[in-house]
């Protein structure tokens, strides 16, 4: 109950954001926190207590069938920019996790195995990215050179997670 009311705030915010409701992440810093909190919160508790798992694979996976097809083809492309970014397992076994998920005649338990580790992948790379992003802001031209480069990336990620988050 705690993950599901963690994404239905999530999915609040982003509803009161694209409203022009309340100020964006970037425009408000608290907010930013807030939000940034509770998707914490969110991807700890899919991440280890494997009901929570269990629940949100189930449903996500029923949700995924009914994904339109451009919104599924981001995803897939996220997840081979990331592994085309990446070194050994997750360069190795992104592209073809996310291919099993999204492949709607393979068995239901693979690809809610593959669902789940696709997405618990894509979030943390996104949170890295993000964080690096906000630390590489101030602090040196380098640091925001380097953040630039990882611009196209977290927009690509950023769309594919908000994809993501709708099916749970």
């Amino acid at each position: 109950m705690l993950h599901s009311a963690c994404v239905r705030v999530l999915r609040r915010m982003d509803v009161k954001i694209a409203n022009f409701e309340c100020p964006g992440l970037e425009q408000d810093a608290d907010i930013a926190d807030f939000y940034g909190i509770v998707q914490s919160v969110s991807v700890d508790l899919l991440e280890r207590d494997p009901l929570v798992k269990e629940a949100v694979s189930h449903l996500a996976s029923a949700r995924l069938r009914d994904l339109d097809p451009a919104q599924a083809e981001l995803i897939v492309r996220a997840a081979d920019e990331v592994a085309a970014a990446s070194e050994g397992v997750l360069a190795a076994e992104l592209p073809k996790d996310v291919r099993l998920a999204a492949d709607p005649a393979a068995p239901r338990a693979e690809r809610n195995e593959a669902l789940y580790v696709t997405v618990s992948r894509l979030l943390r790379v996104w949170a890295v990215i993000e964080r690096a992003m906000k630390a590489a802001a101030g602090v040196s031209t380098n640091l925001r050179t380097v953040a630039g480069d990882l611009t196209f990336l977290y927009i690509l990620l950023q769309q594919a997670i908000n994809f993501i988050l709708r099916l749970f």
